[in-house]
Parts: C-alpha cells; structure tokens; sequence
C-alpha cells in the first residue's frame, strides 16, 4: 500500500513549497457518486483535495494544481477502489474580486485506480484523468469558504473510473 502513495506524496512535495508564492492554498472534501461503467461496482464514497492557485493574465482567471485522494466501497465486504492523483488547471471566477460568486474550472493530470480485495489482492493503474465543474465562493477576509460540483475521470488500458464529487473546503489567500 504504501508504494501506490509516492506518486501522491511526490506530487504534494513539489507543490506544497509554490505555497510560498501562491495567491491561495485550497483544501475541501466530500461525498463522491460513482457514474458508468464505474458504478456497476462500486458505492458511494469521498474524495479530499488539497492544492494552490496563481492569479493569471487576465482578472478572475487563474491555474492551480492539486492532489487528491478518494474511497468507494464495493458489494462484496472489505473490496474498495481508491482513486487518486493530481491535475493541474484553469479556474474562473465570474464575480468581481472580493465578492462572493460562481466560478467555473476545468482540469487535467493522471489519476490512480486502486482496487483492494480481501479475497483477490490488490492491483493499481495509472491513467490520463481530466474533469470540471462549477462552484460558489462565500469570501471571509482573506479566507473563502466554497462549494462545488466536479467530475472527475481516468482513463485506463480496462476502461475508466468516473464519479461526481459534491465538495466543501475553504481557501485561504496571500493578498497579492
């Protein structure tokens, strides 16, 4: 179990130090819905994220990356699947700065798919993944609370793994 982490903790590594110069670290979770082929198997489950932002060029756009890491479990008892990884991309936020409003993003990275069974072991993949979504921001000083709607998918030599995750976190800013 451990070595399907390094690719996790490498990615963290690199990206936890640009916190430094960063307009924003973010962190959120909540529950996630499998959808496809993905969810003749697997449950309803949860995904965390944890990442950074840079304002960009033009106002209200800007890139961030991130790692994530999330858990559904299956039918059978002790069976789950942990998909994970990190994806970089572009947010835009369609209220002024300072206000509270929607934002939409789009992402895309390399996502794990880790099957874990009681009966049959253990096997990993790793795929292109991508995913978006839409979410609101409720600013708190320097600090922003949010909500938003992702899906989330990776693609693998057997098939792909796709959910829609319902996530809460908050972002705290550096000013700028």
């Amino acid at each position: 179990m451990r070595k399907s982490f390094l690719p996790f903790v490498a990615v963290l590594a690199l990206i936890l130090p640009m916190g430094l110069a960063a307009q924003s670290v973010y962190f959120g979770a909540g529950p996630t819905f499998p959808i496809g082929d993905y969810s003749d198997y697997a449950k309803t489950g949860y995904v965390g994220v944890a990442g950074v932002s840079f304002d960009v060029g033009a106002e209200n756009l800007s890139v961030f990356g991130e790692g994530f890491f999330g858990q559904n479990s299956h039918e059978f008892e002790g069976d789950k699947t942990y998909p994970y990884g990190a994806m970089g991309g572009l947010l835009y936020d369609l209220s002024p700065e300072g206000a509270g409003g929607v934002y939409f993003f789009g992402q895309v990275g390399f996502m794990i798919h880790k099957y874990d069974s009681n009966e049959l072991g253990s096997e990993s993949e790793t795929g292109l993944g991508f995913g978006g979504g839409a979410g609101y921001g409720f600013p708190v000083g320097d600090t922003e609370l949010f909500v938003e709607g992702r899906y989330m998918q990776g693609n693998f030599d057997g098939g792909n793994t796709a959910f829609i995750g319902l996530v809460g976190g908050v972002s705290i800013g550096f000013g700028n």
